[in-house]
Formats: structure tokens, sequence, C-alpha cells
């Protein structure tokens, strides 16, 4: 069975089936994305002065392209199917590139569901004359009736256009700010819910989770990261050490 507060080194859709029907409040996820050759630059990921310029991680980028640039239709509609059954009420908020915007859209319609489209505006890197900055990432929140969000103190969490900064020091490329997922937290869940994320990365949700006194499940099938986000949780200490056995 599976115990809250872990995560777990398995393929989403193989451990979601230990998962309780209707025990999920929310889901906060950063899916693989969908690039074309066209459109993928390592500058935009990684960044030039990022720590993985230099690293084997780095050098092995195409690998990198080939396993996280190819969710398409088929792999985002077999998401929906394989979570919605878990949830309490749909709600769900997925980071995505401009290219799957519009299938999350999609795919949460055929399904009578809502959704919103939410934009991270990063600070400037790189200028390229040539075509439009990609200063910009994606949220679709897909979310059923009886979903309201919380009425919080914080108007800036209400913005559909969030000014988070980037993150500089990264233990996965694709890493995201841990202020963002705190903010899909707390806006749409209570202390002591439980919050999945089946594309676990670099823990970011499950570290989230332990601020906003969430419980969490999350779900990453590749060792090596796997364990670095389980070594970014066994950091936490103090008050943000809020359960016994984080991450393990």
């Amino acid at each position: 069975m599976i115990e809250l507060n872990r995560l777990y080194n398995a393929d989403y859709l193989d451990g979601i089936k230990d998962i309780d029907d209707k025990s999920v409040d929310l889901i906060v996820t950063d899916p693989p994305y969908l690039f074309d050759n066209g459109n993928w630059y390592k500058s935009d990921i990684l960044g030039e002065n990022s720590v993985y310029t230099n690293s084997e991680l780095y050098d092995n980028f195409g690998m990198m392209k080939t396993e996280m640039g190819r969710f398409g239709e088929d792999d985002i509609a077999t998401l929906y199917d394989a979570v919605i059954p878990k949830m309490k009420k749909v709600n769900m908020f997925f980071f995505c590139c401009e290219e799957q915007v519009p299938i999350y859209g999609m795919e949460a319609r055929k399904r009578g569901l809502h959704y919103n489209i939410l934009v991270w505006e990063k600070p400037l890197s790189i200028i390229n004359k040539n075509r439009f900055s990609m200063n910009t990432e994606y949220v679709v929140r897909v979310y059923d009736f009886g979903t309201g969000l919380n009425r919080l103190n914080n108007n800036e969490v209400y913005n559909k256009v969030l000014h988070d900064s980037r993150v500089t020091d990264k233990i996965h490329p694709t890493q995201k700010p841990v202020s963002i997922f705190r903010k899909f937290i707390s806006l749409c869940t209570q202390p002591g819910d439980i919050v999945l994320d089946p594309f676990v990365g670099s823990g970011t949700a499950a570290e989230a989770c332990v601020y906003e006194k969430r419980k969490f499940i999350g779900f990453e099938k590749d060792p090596k990261i796997y364990e670095d986000a389980n070594k970014r949780l066994r950091k936490l200490t103090g008050p943000f050490r809020l359960f016994g056995n984080i991450g393990v």
C-alpha cells in the first residue's frame, strides 16, 4: 500500500494503481514537455550559467531531449485517465510548454472539466532578435465544480501571471521555483490534505507540501533523479521537517 509523505522510484502508471480512488485532494506536477527539433535550446532550459553547463548531464542533452520532449496527445490523455479516478474532486495543475496548452485544454473539455491558463514570466536571460524570447512557461489548471480557491490575504497569488524568479542552484535542469508550487497548494488545499505529483523530478512539490503542512505522494522513475530528490528532502530541518520520515 502507498504510504503518505514518501517518494517512490516508479513509473506513475504503475505506482498509481496502489492509491485509493477518491483519496487525493490536489495534483501539482511538471510532466515532460513536447518539443520538435526546431524549438529546443540548451540555454533555454539549462541557462548559460547553470551548474549543468559543463556537466555530464549537459553533454548528454540529446538523451534528455528524447526522454523529456515527447509528451504528446496520447500521453496527456493517458495521464488524465490515470489520475482523475484518484481525486476527490478534480483539481490539477500541469506545467507545460506552449505546444501542450491546447492539448491539456482539449482533454479537459472532453471530460466535462474546466481549465485556466497561467503564465510564468521568467526574467529575460538571452535575447535572440530573430524570435520572441523564451521567457515564459505555462501552467494549465484543470478543475471541476466545487474546487474554488481559498481566500488568502495575499492578493498576488490570484494573479494569472506568475513573476517568480528562476531557480539558480538546480539539481534538475527543468526545476521550478518552490514558491509557485506553494501558491497553488495553499490556494487549493487545507493542512493535512493529500497532494500527488506523478512526475517528481527534483522534488519541488514535495518540499512545498512540507512547508505548507500538506501530505504528499510522488513518483519518479529515474533512479538517480529519484535519489537526488530524496536527498533534497532529507536536508529539510527544524520547523520544516514536519514528518518523521520525509522522502525515504
